[in-house]
């Protein structure tokens, strides 16, 4: 979540060490973060990021939000919602707030009946609410006027978080100088504040007219060539890798089934989209299995599995089972870091630090006292800033 007021001198962190245990907290002041930051992500380490929902609000509202609002316009929907009450699916979401779940069960429904039976309109209803996010999604990346607070702050928080965790990695002199960038979100801000920094990254996508989905792609690395007189080629630096792990607003499928990217978003049907990316449904992770997402996954695995990996997140609620099991694995190896920013009141993110249980490997920060700022994006971007006295410190960085 967004919020533009500098982070408080007096914040103060409660910080889990190895799970979720009330009585094995500390608390730490900002100065004593920073510095731990610092200190564990300048190191000689593979260096991984998960970038969730959370990191692109207000920009781009919950989907919860947004089913609240497309219950508010369209009838047949909330008459389906009435059936989805009484069924199974529902005893866990008994104010029927959750998208995903809804959209399970009415997956399932429609499979499961003739059309005879299907009388209120299931498919346009589903078509419906999935229409309504996608375009949630699009409306935030689209949004452009000057006079708009939400995208602009939004991209400038991504800018922010960016320029200073690779300045913060610079600080390293060591070969571990790629950062992986792991998302599950499908807006673009990631991508379009790489490009507003002039840092170079691959998405996966090959340079070419025809720009198609090759994971190969991640393996190779521009070289500076300003510095070609020099003994030995020198990399560009600093360099990116983005997974967008449940595919993304610019991907589309051509007549052969291959992913292809097409930035142009206005004018594009729901439907495109659909076909490109996972759908907020149970069945993610059995979506998750198809190409090109079971290649995504597996390169979050290898990256998670590398010697002296630390995966830093923020933004992601531990809503997604198919990724929480690669992060317990990985909690499995001693030379394995977590770092996580969350709200410890939300049940996901609780239900997941108790699995961690006693592992040595893993630290959540959060509030203090009441549900706070801790776990807003930023609060960590501001986190990572060390000034640099020759540099302009512009309106969005104060």
């Amino acid at each position: 979540m967004v919020d533009n007021d500098t982070v408080s001198s007096a914040q103060k962190y409660k910080i889990y060490e190895s799970g979720f245990d009330p009585n094995n907290a500390t608390i730490q002041d900002e100065n004593e973060i920073k510095n731990f930051l610092k200190n564990i992500l300048s190191a000689n380490v593979n260096l991984n990021v998960l970038i969730g929902s959370g990191c692109s609000l207000p920009a781009i509202p919950t989907m919860n939000v947004t089913f609240e609002r497309l219950k508010t316009e369209n009838s047949d929907l909330v008459n389906v919602i009435e059936k989805y009450k009484t069924s199974s699916f529902a005893k866990e979401d008994g104010n029927a707030k959750n998208i995903e779940l809804f959209l399970s069960w009415l997956g399932n429904r429609i499979d499961g009946l003739s059309a005879d039976e299907l009388k209120n309109n299931e498919h346009n209803v589903r078509n419906f609410v999935i229409d309504g996010l996608i375009k949630s999604i699009v409306d935030g990346c689209l949004e452009n006027e000057s006079d708009s607070s939400n995208k602009i702050t939004t991209e400038s928080v991504y800018r922010l978080f960016l320029k200073n965790l690779a300045f913060i990695k610079q600080l390293s002199d060591d070969q571990n100088d790629t950062i992986n960038l792991f998302t599950p979100n499908y807006d673009l801000f990631i991508e379009t504040s790489l490009d507003s920094l002039g840092f170079a990254y691959s998405d996966g996508f090959k340079n070419s007219v025809n720009q198609t989905f090759d994971t190969t792609e991640y393996n190779r690395r521009p070289v500076d060539i300003t510095k070609r007189f020099k003994d030995r080629w020198s990399v560009v630096k600093p360099f990116f890798r983005v997974y967008k792990l449940h595919g993304s607003l610019d991907w589309v499928r051509n007549d052969h089934n291959e992913v292809m990217k097409n930035s142009n978003l206005k004018g594009r049907e729901s439907s495109d989209l659909t076909k490109a990316v996972i759908a907020p449904t149970s069945s993610k992770y059995a979506d998750s299995q198809g190409s090109p997402f079971s290649d995504l996954f597996r390169e979050f695995s290898i990256e998670l599995t590398k010697s002296n990996s630390i995966l830093l997140i923020n933004g992601y609620g531990f809503g997604d089972e198919h990724i929480n099991d690669f992060i317990l694995q990985a909690l499995g190896r001693s030379d394995f870091r977590l770092i996580a920013f969350v709200n410890e009141e939300e049940a996901n993110a609780k239900k997941f630090m108790k699995l961690v249980g006693s592992s040595a490997g893993a630290t959540f920060i959060t509030n203090e006292k009441d549900p706070g700022n801790v776990h807003h994006f930023s609060t960590l971007a501001k986190l990572l800033s060390y000034q640099n006295p020759f540099e302009t410190v512009t309106k969005d960085e104060k």
